[in-house]
C-alpha cells in the first residue's frame, strides 16, 4: 500500500494499491507516518485495489492510535468498492454505526 498527500487537498492522504497481510508492515508504517500530521487528516481509500481483514485491523488500530494521541482522522471510502465489499463481507452492514469512527460515506 502506498499513501501520498493529495495535490488538491493537503489534509487528504490518498491510499493506493493492495492492503492485505502481505503489505501489513509497509501499511502500518505508512499509517503511523500519516498519523504524525499536526492537522486532521482524511484517508481516501478509493485507490485500494485489494484488501483483507488485515486492512480493517490496521485501520481500526490507526483510529484508536489517533484517538489516544488526540489526533483526528477520517476514513473516506465513498468510492472504494473494495473496502465497501470487505466491510460487508466482514459483517459491517452499517458503516456509519462503527464505534468511534469518523467516516465520510455517501
Amino acid at each position: 500500500m502506498n499513501i501520498e498527500q493529495s495535490k488538491e487537498n493537503p489534509n487528504t492522504m490518498l491510499c493506493t494499491g493492495e492492503f492485505t497481510i502481505a503489505q501489513a508492515v509497509e501499511a502500518k508504517t505508512s499509517l503511523l507516518e500519516a498519523l504524525d500530521a499536526p492537522q486532521p487528516i482524511t484517508l481516501d481509500l478509493s485507490g485500494i485495489t485489494g484488501a483483507d481483514l488485515t486492512c480493517l485491523q490496521l485501520l481500526c488500530s490507526a483510529l484508536k492510535t489517533a484517538e489516544k494521541n488526540s489526533s483526528q482522522i477520517a476514513l473516506n471510502f465513498e468510492s472504494a468498492p473494495v473496502i465497501l465489499e470487505l466491510l460487508n463481507d466482514a459483517g459491517f452492514t452499517c458503516q456509519k454505526g462503527l464505534p468511534q469512527v469518523s467516516l465520510t460515506t455517501p
